[in-house]
């Protein structure tokens, strides 16, 4: 979602950067290293192949913005409520 954000409002890459290492720590309340960490994984995962789930998960945050965008709550929370389930999903097996 910060991606298509910062792509709808005309933001460089380096400031989405910077707005991703902010979200990560203020709402995420990751540490400033576990912060770099977590943007530098995303940014590798936006490459096929690198970590398959990470990359649908990516895809799935475009949509949500799209869908926050139009005002389609109800296709935006199914949408984050199928990546919550997919994690539960891993730590019960």
């Amino acid at each position: 979602m910060i991606f298509a954000h910062g792509s709808t409002h005309g933001m460089q890459p380096h400031e989405v950067h910077a707005l991703s290492l902010v979200v990560f720590q203020d709402t995420l309340h990751y540490s400033d290293a576990a912060a770099a960490e977590g943007v530098q994984q995303a940014i590798s995962a936006s490459t096929p192949g690198y970590h398959n789930t990470m990359h649908a998960i990516i895809h799935r945050g475009i949509d949500g913005h799209r869908q926050y965008v139009e005002g389609d709550r109800a296709g935006l929370g199914e949408n984050i409520q199928s990546v919550l389930a997919h994690f539960r999903k891993n730590e019960e097996g």
